[in-house]
C-alpha cells in the first residue's frame, strides 16, 4: 500500500494512497485509492472541519453498518449503488448525489459486488450544523439529494477541502460556507446567512486591495456596525481580530506567489504592501512558523 504525504500548507495535509495489484489482493481491500487532506481546522464556537478528501472504494457494506461519529457528506462523482441506513432506508444513488451522514445513524453504501465508485468526502461537526438538524434542514430521513451539474457543485467542495487554515483563519467562516453549501444542495433557504451578511462583506473588505492602507473604523461602518462592536463579534465568529484576519490573508497571497511565481522576496513584498523585504520575512515568519525562503523550498519540492 504506497502512499506519500505532503505538506501543501501549515496546517494541511495531503497524503494519497494507492493500494498495490494484483486483483486478487484488492478483494482485501475495501478503499483502492484515496487522497486525503487532514484539515484539522482549529475548534470554532460554530464547529470544526475534521478531514476532507477524495477516493476510489467498494463502499461499507450493508452487514458492516458504520457509526461515524460526526457528520459528514459524500458527493459521489463517479459510479452507482445504494445507501441504506438502520432507518431502514434503502435507495439507489449514482453519480452527482450528495450522500448526508448524521453522527448517530448507522449506515451502509456503495457500488455493487465487484464495482468500484470514485467519490469526495468531508467530516465535519458542531453547533451550526446541529442547528441545522434541529431546524429540520438536514434531516436523518432525507439523506441524499442531488447536486447535478458537477462542474457547479464540485469545485464549491473542492474549494472548502482544499482551502489552507492559517491557525484559527478562516475556519469559522469556512464552516459558514459549508453550511451554506449544504442549505443549497437540500433546497433550503440558508437559515444562517441573514445573521453572518455582514461577517462576509467584512471578510471582502478585510481582503481586497491588500497593499493599500486598511481603515478599520471605516469597515466597520460599511458592515453597520461600531468599531468595538465590530471587533468583538469578528473575533467571537473567526477567533482572531479584524487586523489579524487581514495579516494572514496577505501572508496566503504571499504563499501563492512564492509558490506560483519567480517573484523576489524584495518583489513580493513590495506588490503586497510591506515596508521593505525585512519586515515581510519577519511577519510571514511569525504566522507559518518558517521563512519565505524555506517554504518555497519545501513547497516546491512536494509539488
Amino acid at each position: 500500500m504506497p502512499f506519500y504525504l505532503t505538506d501543501l500548507t501549515s496546517g494541511v495535509f495531503l497524503i494519497r494512497m494507492k493500494i498495490a495489484k494484483p486483483a486478487a489482493a484488492l478483494k482485501s481491500f475495501r478503499t483502492l485509492e484515496m487522497e486525503m487532506w487532514f484539515v484539522e481546522d482549529e475548534p470554532t464556537p460554530l464547529g470544526r472541519l475534521h478531514f476532507c478528501g477524495e477516493a476510489r472504494h467498494r463502499g461499507i457494506p450493508a452487514d458492516a453498518m458504520r457509526t461515524l461519529g460526526c457528520y459528514g457528506a459524500i458527493y459521489l462523482l463517479e459510479g452507482a449503488g445504494e445507501f441504506r441506513d438502520a432507518n431502514r432506508l434503502a435507495q439507489n444513488v449514482s453519480a452527482g448525489d450528495v450522500l448526508l451522514l448524521f453522527p448517530d445513524v448507522p449506515h451502509a453504501y456503495g457500488p455493487p459486488e465487484g464495482a468500484v465508485w470514485r467519490e469526495l468526502f468531508l467530516h465535519f461537526d458542531g453547533a451550526i450544523f446541529d442547528a441545522l438538524r434541529a431546524c429540520g434542514v438536514l434531516h436523518p430521513s432525507r439523506p441524499i439529494h442531488r447536486a447535478t451539474p458537477q462542474d457547479v457543485w464540485l469545485p464549491q467542495f473542492r474549494h472548502l477541502a482544499r482551502t489552507p487554515r492559517l491557525e484559527t483563519v478562516g475556519a469559522g467562516l469556512k464552516l459558514l460556507d459549508l453550511a451554506r453549501l449544504l442549505a443549497q444542495i437540500v433546497g433550503a433557504p440558508s437559515p444562517i446567512s441573514p445573521p453572518y451578511d455582514w461577517l462576509r462583506h467584512a471578510c471582502d473588505l478585510l481582503e481586497g486591495d491588500i497593499n493599500e492602507h486598511c481603515d478599520l473604523p471605516k469597515i466597520a461602518r460599511l458592515v453597520g456596525l461600531s468599531y468595538s462592536a465590530f471587533r468583538q463579534k469578528f473575533k467571537r465568529a473567526t477567533g482572531v481580530s479584524p487586523a489579524q484576519w487581514r495579516a494572514r490573508h496577505r501572508v496566503q497571497s504571499a504563499c501563492r506567489l512564492l509558490e506560483t511565481t519567480e517573484m523576489s522576496h524584495r518583489a513580493i513584498a513590495r506588490t503586497l504592501g510591506y515596508a521593505d523585504e525585512a519586515q515581510f520575512s519577519r511577519r510571514f515568519s511569525l504566522i507559518m512558523g518558517t521563512s519565505p525562503r524555506q517554504w518555497r523550498r519545501e513547497n516546491r519540492t512536494a509539488t
